[in-house]
């Protein structure tokens, strides 16, 4: 038999199966699914170490990314230990060090939740523009349907191994959906949180490495623009800082609420 043929049948299976219910393409108990509750986060602050990210000048010294993010990051995570206790909280830096986003991809990956839990990455960073009247903040998510993120050799995951390409579709979807339902909890609680304070610039979408390859619900998370005097003031503000936080966590919890 043909390989076309045979990738026709396929499908037609996996299409069948998508309505119909199939014991052969079934799910196996265990880590595989992302429709649980985290149990897991892993917050990864942006750029760091010789890659400052945005650099901007304020009251005659400069200012970088990497250290707003990291400052916002570190009461991320001190906030989720305080108020989510049950949920492990990981970082993939909590330093000035650099690392590489596939080191970083590679960290989340490594990371295995609490049975009967799944896990979360939260990348943490600062905007900038060429006008400095650009403001707000943004939730972004992976686009999906372009990339298949588990059978690829380029991110290693213990997680998930020996995948076969019809399970590998259908975690696609259900990773694709549990994305979805992320972002759409981080925006709801950050527009609820800085309502009147920031413009709200929505959910986007990108096929930004980490988020590509993350595997397991992600998004970015730009705070506000480095490159708005305002904002930037607002980003150096703790009290600022700690509403972003709170909406996080908020946002953790609505997702929790919103799995089926």
């Amino acid at each position: 038999m043909g390989a076309w043929i045979k990738g026709i049948l396929l499908m037609l299976g996996i299409s069948f199966q998508l309505i119909y219910g199939s014991p052969t393409l079934s799910k196996p108990a265990g880590p595989y699914t992302f429709l649980l509750p985290p149990g897991a986060v892993i917050i990864d602050p942006g750029h760091g170490g010789r890659d400052p990210g945005a650099v901007v000048s304020h009251q005659g010294s400069e200012v970088f990314e990497k250290d707003i993010v990291l400052a916002a990051s570190l009461m991320l995570r001190e906030y989720l230990q305080q108020q989510m206790p049950h949920i492990e909280v990981h970082m993939t830096r909590d330093n000035d060090n650099y690392f590489t986003l596939q080191q970083r991809t590679q960290q989340a990956n490594s990371v295995i939740p609490p049975e009967g839990t799944s896990r979360v990455f939260i990348s943490i960073h600062a905007n900038a523009a060429p006008a400095g009247s650009a403001a707000g903040f943004e939730v972004w998510r992976y686009p999906g349907r372009k990339v298949q993120r588990f059978l690829t050799s380029e991110v290693k995951d213990p997680y998930f191994e020996g995948l076969t390409d019809s399970f590998n579709l259908l975690l696609q979807q259900e990773l694709e959906h549990a994305d979805s339902l992320l972002a759409e909890s981080m925006h709801a609680e950050l527009a609820r949180s800085l309502e009147g304070i920031t413009p709200d610039r929505g959910i986007r979408e990108e096929n930004f490495y980490v988020l590509r390859f993350a595997r397991m619900p992600a998004v970015l998370i730009e705070m506000g623009f480095m490159t708005n005097p305002e904002e930037l003031e607002m980003l150096l503000d703790e009290q600022h800082l700690e509403a972003i936080v709170r909406a996080v966590g908020d946002a953790l919890q609505r997702f929790s609420e919103s799995l089926p």
